[in-house]
């Protein structure tokens, strides 16, 4: 609720008349820790009088040091956009923009940015190119070099203290499970953070020693950044904490990179890390990018469900934050299990092994798109999908030709959809050794990872599971109880597949169960193979 004196300040800045400037019209918007007011060519900014623990404006004087310290540390990136800090006094005759009274709440005063130019808008629309990233990157480049290393122990602190950062996410996403992110998903992403912390600790310590962590922005995600024919402007940086600021220069610029990956730019985002890497010399950075991309993932996640939970949050917006925070969410279990590049995730076992629907779960979480065997199939005999066919058609269905354009097809479409730097997901019994090795060497020829989940269910299970499709509808494998001991017989266990490649789990529990295993088991082995 909003305490009397604060809708008294909000209901005198929503007035025209408020501004000197005397503007057409007022607009409001919100975050999680403000409200701007929006009186072309200037926006008002007001803090919430909130305390969220890493933020706290739960009083008059706080909100007053940090709207200073806000237009200090912004014009180091931001230039002529932060234009003062303004008291809101109330006078004898009201509220007023002018000294004359106590002053009731402080405002920075910033001057409008024009829409189109935000990095976030351009990605939208279509209008972001590699040069583009050039000129940002260039523009941080400058900025990071005119920052001083930390000192040697505050620098190890500072990387310490990433440990707990992240920790405090997992801490206030837990309130939200159900609603922007599932159990499974959340104890995937904290297995791959606690893991990787554990086994790339040396890593994570040597940046202090190797002079990486500096005074950063601590928030370069692409709303906060516009172009114009003036250049770059970078603003909106983190000045309520200074420990969130004081990181490493990787944490700094995943940030970015995440972002550009949330806006379906992997291709933009692997420029940006591979430029910075090469320009500073620093040979670790893509080791350390999954990790802290995953991070920046969930500090979005966070922080657009605290928003989606506000009070003064309208029933549109809320639900528009939850919608946010999921896909951010989303983003941080891919780079947990997976990683930043695209690969193939190949889903196979014997039938009725729950290979389809442990696929299908898997797509849910992450986004991934699911290419089925007994899909494609069908399509490619023109059939209906949920039709049994009869014996003359199913013999023609699972032919040997038939087989092979399945396969051809699933290839197709995994290199197809990695080519667009997405991962995808391939559900299909790949029975024979032949199948498996011509697609590993043919994916490996174009350089894309394969990975094999290998679903194993006992046959009781598996029974109980073809005794339950006669009569669904939904099922689109003509697989059937009748079928299972000729099939086996015909399945060459993948005992070829080396660990490193391959995840084997056994599926006769509760879908929900096999899947946050699965979850966390990948999520493990990609923390110590990244």
């Amino acid at each position: 609720v909003i305490p009397p004196e604060t809708q008294r300040v909000l209901d005198f800045l929503a007035s025209t008349l408020a501004y000197p400037h005397l503007p057409a019209e007022v607009r409001r918007l919100q975050t999680h820790a403000s409200w701007l007011f929006i009186a072309s060519p200037f926006v008002y900014k007001m803090k919430k009088p909130v305390n969220f623990g890493f933020l706290d404006f739960s009083t008059l004087e706080k909100r007053r040091e940090d709207c200073k310290r806000e237009v200090v540390l912004n014009r180091r990136l931001a230039v002529g956009v932060y234009l003062d800090v303004l008291p809101v006094c109330d006078t004898p005759v009201g509220l007023r923009l002018i000294e004359g009274g106590p002053p009731v709440e402080w405002l920075v005063l910033m001057r409008e940015m024009d829409q189109e130019g935000f990095l976030s808008h351009r990605l939208r629309h279509g209008h972001v190119t590699r040069e583009t990233i050039d000129a940002i990157a260039a523009r941080l480049r400058e900025f990071y070099r005119t920052q001083p290393p930390l000192p040697a122990s505050e620098a190890a602190l500072a990387c310490r203290r990433v440990a707990g950062f992240v920790q405090d996410n997992f801490t206030c996403a837990r309130r939200f499970i159900g609603q922007s992110v599932s159990l499974a998903a959340l104890a995937a992403i904290e297995r791959f953070s606690t893991a990787f912390e554990n086994h790339h600790r040396e890593l994570l310590e040597s940046r202090a020693t190797d002079g990486w962590i500096r005074d950063c922005h601590g928030d370069l995600h692409c709303e906060h950044i516009h172009l114009s024919g003036s250049g770059v402007q970078i603003y909106d940086c983190i000045e309520f904490n200074t420990e969130f600021r004081h990181i490493d220069i990787a944490c700094d610029l995943a940030f970015l990179a995440m972002d550009l990956d949330f806006y379906d730019r992997p291709d933009l985002a692997h420029h940006l890390v591979d430029d910075f890497s090469n320009a500073l010399e620093d040979t670790a950075l893509e080791r350390l990018m999954n990790f802290h991309k995953c991070y920046r993932a969930c500090v979005r996640g966070k922080v657009e469900s605290l928003h989606s939970a506000g009070d003064t949050v309208p029933d549109d917006e809320r639900a528009a934050s939850l919608a946010l925070a999921r896909r951010y969410f989303q983003l941080a279990l891919r780079y947990a299990i997976g990683g930043s590049r695209p690969r193939v995730w190949v889903f196979m076992g014997r039938v009725a092994s729950g290979k389809s629907t442990l696929a299908e779960a898997v797509s849910h979480e992450t986004g991934w798109r699911v290419e089925s065997s007994d899909c494609l199939r069908k399509n490619l005999a023109g059939m209906p999908l949920n039709e049994r066919g009869t014996a003359a058609e199913r013999a023609l269905l699972y032919s040997k030709k038939m087989t092979q354009r399945v396969y051809d097809g699933l290839l197709d479409a995994a290199m197809q959809e990695t080519a667009k730097g997405h991962s995808i997901i391939v559900d299909a019994t790949f029975s024979l050794r032949q199948q498996r090795d011509d697609f590993h060497q043919a994916c490996a020829s174009n350089g894309v990872a394969v990975h094999w989940v290998v679903a194993e269910a006992g046959e009781e299970a598996a029974l109980c599971r073809l005794r339950e499709r006669d009569g669904d509808s939904s099922v689109v494998s003509d697989a059937r109880e009748e079928d299972l001991a000729l099939l086996n017989s015909r399945y060459e266990p993948p005992d070829e597949l080396a660990d490193e490649v391959c995840t084997r789990l056994t599926t006769d529990g509760e879908t929900e169960v096999t899947v946050t295993k699965l979850l966390a088991a990948l999520a493990s082995h990609n923390a110590v193979h990244t």
